[in-house]
């Protein structure tokens, strides 16, 4: 895996002048504030820089993460993942000194856009829970990591990710949340059980400190924010913004994509299949623009060029919709089988004409239930605005 020096070149052509897929990002020692360290993310400094701005953390990463992208995953909109430029003033901030707000706030009906949290390699964590109340973990949309792009080709995750603790550590975290908390795998950071958790997956250490558990089932992260944050719409305010490069692809009933392939500098192919027979998509990413070459399950080939930003997308300062689609779960990966949850619940449709069944660890939604998942859609009930927790 090539190495790329990053100083005062632009940060995304540095990426794309390596050969690598992901590239592997070595900082300039003069972009690094001197003195300065978040636990967890030292594992991963090639890839990703931290540095303390007055009493905020600011984060820079690509997104791009070390491990494969996109295998497993069966609802799916083709959707590809790019390199983002996430520097400078569209970088990741956290508070130096998280503060706790006077209360707390769940994401089960709120913080549908944007991140929620950030992992210590660089990847953003999005809310599980999407605006329609679908459980995209659940739904099938995620890879064998946990993650998938967005409408705007951008590679992030929706559950723990799990897979860094072995390289971080107990004792470390392996995400932040975006109030600045810290999330810990499933023990605690002395190896001990985990117990005691409130409704946002978060508890009080001994000294009174407090901090997030991973888990296995929702919320998977940190539920919401124990901390302040700033509120803007939908999303938390002060993250980075990206845009769509492109339009949103169709859904592809009976696809199954497997791992992205680098096929050169800049260069990547996602294959994948629909219904046994293989298709692919191959781009090529430059600075200012990107070229995708689809080629159907025929043969068939069309290439198309976008001007990265330039197809139309939300608001300046909104993150865009992850825009995927329900279907059947993939095949075991990091989280092992696919649980199937009664119709209601998690986050999933009930029958048509019936009231909403409980949340996975929540109050039951109010409105109508739509029709089942592969059916047309049905009312849903109306957006809440965010919840107060305790």
């Amino acid at each position: 895996m090539n190495s790329v020096k990053l100083g005062r070149r632009g940060f995304l052509g540095a990426i794309l002048a390596s050969s690598a897929a992901p590239a592997t990002l070595t900082y300039a020692a003069s972009s690094r504030a001197a003195g300065t360290t978040l636990a967890g993310f030292d594992a991963f400094a090639s890839r990703v820089n931290v540095r303390q701005d007055g009493p905020s953390w600011v984060i820079e990463s690509s997104t791009l993460p070390d491990h494969p992208m996109r295998a497993g995953i069966r609802a799916w909109q083709q959707q590809v993942p790019t390199p983002q430029d996430y520097t400078g003033a569209n970088a990741w901030r956290l508070p130096v000194t998280p503060v706790a707000a006077a209360t707390p706030i769940s994401a089960r009906n709120a913080f549908h856009r944007g991140a929620i949290a950030i992992a210590v390699n660089g990847v953003p964590i999005f809310n599980v829970i999407r605006e329609t109340g679908d459980d995209v973990y659940l739904g099938g949309e995620l890879d064998e990591y946990g993650g998938h792009s967005g409408q705007a080709d951008d590679y992030h995750y929706h559950v723990a990710p799990f897979h860094l603790q072995a390289t971080v550590g107990v004792s470390n975290p392996i995400a932040y949340a975006l109030d600045g908390y810290p999330i810990y795998g499933e023990t605690e950071p002395d190896g001990s059980a985990v117990t005691g958790l409130d409704a946002l997956n978060g508890h009080a250490s001994a000294d009174g400190s407090y901090h997030y558990h991973a888990s296995r089932s929702y919320p998977y992260v940190n539920g919401g924010f124990h901390g302040v944050v700033t509120i803007e719409g939908d999303h938390v305010g002060g993250q980075p913004v990206t845009r769509p490069t492109r339009p949103p692809g169709r859904p592809l009933r009976d696809a199954l994509v497997e791992a992205v392939q680098s096929t050169g500098a800049g260069a990547w192919r996602l294959p994948y299949t629909v219904a046994g027979k293989s298709a692919s998509i191959d781009y090529v990413v430059a600075a200012d623009s990107i070229t995708f070459t689809f080629t159907d399950v025929f043969g068939a080939t069309r290439t198309e060029t976008y001007q990265r930003g330039g197809a139309g997308g939300p608001p300046a300062g909104a993150p865009p919709p992850d825009g995927q689609q329900v279907g059947p779960p993939p095949p075991n990966g990091e989280y092992g089988p696919r649980p199937t949850p009664p119709a209601g619940q998690g986050g999933q449709r009930g029958p048509g004409g019936g009231p909403q069944g409980p949340g996975l660890g929540g109050p039951p939604r109010q409105g109508p239930g739509g029709q089942g998942r592969n059916g047309p859609p049905g009312a849903h009930p109306v957006r809440q605005t965010p919840t107060p927790v305790g």
